[in-house]
């Protein structure tokens, strides 16, 4: 399998994952494949300053969006240094178990510090999520803004797939 097949398999794999369906006369319809990943999405789409039109339903006002770039970057700042000690917990993982010398409770060690880190890391994810949906909107703001996300991630998905299609040889190189 070339790089590009696996590549589109990848993409398409999460866009089965994340489909997602806007429409005014039926409900949104969701599977989301990283629901924490919801304010992050509000607060990249603030920072780059691209939320699709249906964004301005939420009415944020000025000091909302500080306190949703300030939340963020908080969160990255901390998610930054948790995926550092989970990449490292891996190679200490791997290290180990490779080891000739080493024991189970070596490895298992490694492996408590490797569930911890990433224990952390779910807990700070589901933290700024819950600060954003009750810390910084209003009650009345949510479900604009749960519906304006899921619109900025469905045109993610379809960014990257429109990429990754770009990406694929020719029909007819395929087919020979």
């Amino acid at each position: 399998m070339n790089t590009k097949t696996f590549v589109l398999g990848l993409v398409v794999t999460a866009m089965m994952g994340s489909s997602i369906s806007i429409a005014k006369e039926e409900p949104v319809k969701l599977e989301v494949t990283d629901p924490q990943a919801m304010a992050t999405t509000l607060a990249e789409g603030l920072i780059a300053g691209d939320m699709p039109k249906e964004c301005t339903d939420v009415a944020l006002d000025d000091v909302q969006k500080g306190q949703i770039k300030d939340a963020y970057f908080d969160f990255r700042k901390q998610k930054n240094t948790l995926d550092a000690e989970i990449k490292n917990g891996y190679m200490d993982l791997s290290k180990t178990m490779m080891s000739a010398t080493s024991t189970k409770d070596e490895a298992a060690a490694n492996v408590d510090t490797l569930k911890n880190s990433m224990m952390e890391l779910g807990t700070a994810k589901a933290d700024f999520e819950l600060k954003v949906f009750y810390d910084i909107l209003k009650p009345e703001q949510r479900s604009p803004a749960f519906k304006c996300i899921m619109k900025k991630m469905k045109m993610i998905a379809e960014a990257k797939l429109r990429k990754a299609c770009k990406l694929l040889p020719p029909e007819e190189a395929v087919h020979n």
